[in-house]
Order: C-alpha cells, then sequence, then structure tokens
C-alpha cells in the first residue's frame, strides 16, 4: 500500500512540478501589450494601410491593415521601446519613434493623418526658343 501511495504522490510532485515551472512563461504571453489607433487621410479614414511595429532592441516585428473604419489592432507586443511605421500607396509614410509600451497595456496612438505623396512641385516649361 505505502509503494502505490508514494508513486501517486511522486507523480503528483512531478506534474505540480511541470505545472508551475510553465506558469511564468504563460502569464508572460498574456501580458503582451496592444497598439490601436485609425489611419486617415484629410477626406476621411483609409481602409487598407499597412501598420507595422518593430522593437529595435530584439528585431521582432508585427504588424495588421488598417479595416473599413481605418482602425487598425496590433497584439502581442512585448513590453518596451517600439518603432511604429504607417505604409499605405499614394501616401507619404509615418514613423513614429520611441512608443513605450507597457505589459498588459492598450495604447491608442489615435488619429495618424497620412499626406498624400503626389507632388505639388510646378513642372517645367520647355525653353523659350530666341527668334
Amino acid at each position: 500500500m505505502d509503494g502505490i501511495r508514494g508513486l501517486v504522490l511522486s507523480t503528483f510532485v512531478c506534474i505540480l512540478t511541470i505545472i508551475v515551472a510553465g506558469a511564468p512563461r504563460a502569464f508572460a504571453q498574456g501580458q503582451n501589450a496592444i497598439l490601436t489607433g485609425t489611419i486617415a487621410d484629410n477626406d476621411g479614414v483609409i481602409p487598407g494601410a499597412m501598420v507595422i511595429v518593430t522593437d529595435p532592441a530584439t528585431g521582432l516585428t508585427r504588424s495588421a491593415e488598417s479595416n473599413e473604419q481605418g482602425v487598425f489592432r496590433v497584439l502581442s507586443l512585448p513590453a518596451g521601446r517600439h518603432s511604429v511605421r504607417v505604409e499605405m500607396a499614394g501616401f507619404r509614410q509615418i514613423n513614429l519613434n520611441d512608443i513605450q509600451l507597457v505589459s498588459g497595456e492598450t495604447r491608442d496612438l489615435g488619429r495618424l493623418v497620412l499626406e498624400s505623396a503626389r507632388s505639388l512641385r510646378p513642372s517645367r516649361c520647355p525653353p523659350k526658343s530666341h527668334r
């Protein structure tokens, strides 16, 4: 009888050790940050813009696309400093640096306004001919 009790007890201790050893890692994964915001231009929201978030210390990159309302959500970001880049064809890129995120935080960057990439420079006129 003592042999069976000892086996059950050692199995229980072993399983408990495995669970306890994995708990901090599982808890840390649940404590990642989220970055959200809205992409727009002067005429309204912009769906389909790509938002790329990079952790310069590790090189980790996460991205998300803005939805029909221009809203984006980048999930599973570790705590620390991050850079944010917003890209959309036909618009100038937005770059934000030193965005500090804390574990468990949901940070709203608000409305990020893209500017048109079209140049407003005057076109060159052909040289005047001298007669």
